[in-house]
C-alpha cells in the first residue's frame, strides 16, 4: 500500500474491520457521476442478488464510471495490505498464497426515506461499502417522533450496525451500532465478507442516502488449497 494512504484497523472480539476516508478528489468524482447512474437506460438492477428492502439498487457499470480503476486500486490495496498485517497480529495465523485479488462484484444503492438493509453478509473473502452521500444529520434521526421516547442510548434511526459473536458477553451475539450520516461521507469500511452487518432506514430527509459497496476475491495457489 502507498505510503501516503492512513487507515484504522477496529477489533471486534475476534473480527475486525477498516475504516478510511477516501481522498476528497476521489470523493467529489464520484458524486459528480450519480445522476448520470441513476438516470442510465441500460442500468442493470441488482436487487436479485442482494437482502436491501431498496427499491434502486444497480450493478455499478465500470466501463461508464470513470472512477472505477482508482477505487477498485484502493479497495485492493487495503485488502492486501489487510492480509499481509494478518500474520503481524496473530503469528499463529498462516496466508496462503495467492495469485490474485479482484473485485468480483460492484454495486450502488440509492436509499431512500424508510427503506432499510436487513441484518445479512456477503460472499467473496472482503467486502467493502463506501459512504457517498448521507442526506441527514444522525441528531436529526434521535428526535424523530418515533425515536423520542426511547432511552437516548438505544435511539437508532439511519444507524449502520455489524454484529458478531462475543464469548466474553452474557448475550451471543454484540453489536457495533456506528452513526453514520452526512459526516461519514467519503469513510469506506474494509471488512471480512462474513461480518454481518445491517442498515436501519432514516425518517428526516427526501434525498437519496447513497453507497456503493463490492465483494473481493482472493484467488489461491492451488497447492495452497489442497
Amino acid at each position: 500500500m502507498d505510503g501516503g494512504q492512513v487507515y484504522n484497523i477496529e477489533f471486534l472480539c475476534s473480527t475486525f474491520y477498516i475504516k478510511h476516508k477516501i481522498p476528497d478528489s476521489l470523493l467529489k468524482k464520484i458524486k459528480s457521476e450519480l445522476e448520470f447512474i441513476r438516470k442510465d437506460t441500460d442500468k442493470q438492477y441488482w436487487n436479485a442478488t442482494l437482502a436491501g428492502a431498496i427499491e434502486e439498487q444497480y450493478n455499478l457499470n465500470t466501463n461508464n464510471a470513470s472512477f472505477y480503476d482508482e477505487l477498485e486500486d484502493l479497495v485492493l490495496n487495503i485488502c492486501e495490505d489487510t492480509e499481509r498485517k494478518q500474520e503481524l497480529l496473530n503469528p499463529t495465523t498462516y496466508i496462503a498464497e495467492y495469485n490474485e485479488v479482484y473485485l468480483e462484484s460492484v454495486w450502488i444503492n440509492f436509499q431512500k426515506k424508510h427503506e432499510f438493509n436487513p441484518i445479512h453478509t456477503h460472499a467473496g473473502d472482503y467486502s467493502f461499502v463506501l459512504f457517498v452521500d448521507i442526506p441527514f444529520d444522525i441528531e436529526d434521526e434521535k428526535i424523530c417522533k418515533n425515536a423520542i421516547r426511547t432511552s437516548e442510548k438505544d435511539r437508532s434511526n439511519g444507524v449502520f450496525t455489524f454484529s458478531y459473536p462475543n464469548s466474553a458477553s452474557s448475550l451471543p451475539i454484540s453489536y457495533q451500532h456506528l452513526n453514520i450520516d452526512r459526516s461519514w461521507e467519503g469513510t469506506m469500511f474494509v471488512f471480512p465478507a462474513n461480518l454481518a452487518h445491517c442498515v436501519n432506514p432514516f425518517y428526516t430527509s427526501n434525498d437519496y442516502r447513497v453507497t456503493i459497496s463490492g465483494n473481493i476475491l482472493f484467488e489461491f495457489n492451488e497447492e495452497d488449497e489442497e
